[in-house]
């Protein structure tokens, strides 16, 4: 009525005196009602916000405390990886089984790339030394020829039969 909103219980008075013609009507104002929601509604959007923002935190530093032996586990990974300090290891962590198999795992891939390392060494250094020793074989008998044909140009005048067996 006029804007306004209200509430109203009716029901039939049963009293025989009354013949059933007699009602009762009881009319009350909504807004104190409305208000009173609006109010709790607004109560209710403040704390599902600070509850919202709780589990938030709550959530990070669960997944900060969960997340930093995987944390350590890489930044020592990435320190050998810098370093390319094949013989050093990861070191087991306390953490849950899974980051000690994958450390497990990181120091198995590091033995064999270092003795895969090792290996490689070892083969550059035999090459080296099949080098060295085929470059000092092959210069004796090079000087040899060298000298030979020294010998013939300086000495033009040598009987045949000599330069031929030089």
């Amino acid at each position: 009525a006029d804007g306004d909103r209200y509430r109203a219980y009716v029901t039939t008075l049963r009293d025989p005196d009354l013949g059933g013609l007699a009602r009762l009507e009881i009319v009350s104002p909504l807004a104190s009602l409305e208000e009173r929601g609006a109010d709790l509604d607004r109560r209710m959007l403040v704390i599902g916000l600070l509850a919202l923002l709780a589990a938030g935190v709550g959530v990070w530093l669960a997944a900060d405390l969960l997340l930093a032996p995987l944390r350590r586990l890489r930044a020592v990974a990435s320190s050998i990886a810098g370093d390319e300090d094949l013989a050093r290891r990861v070191p087991p962590d306390d953490g849950p089984a899974e980051l000690r198999s994958l450390a497990a795992s990181f120091n198995a891939m590091l033995a064999r790339l270092g003795r895969s390392s090792a290996d490689r060494e070892r083969a550059l250094a035999a090459t080296r030394r099949f080098a060295a020793d085929a470059g000092h074989e092959l210069r004796t008998p090079l000087t040899s020829v060298q000298a030979t044909l020294s010998t013939l140009e300086r000495h033009p005048d040598l009987p045949a039969q000599r330069r031929t067996a030089m």
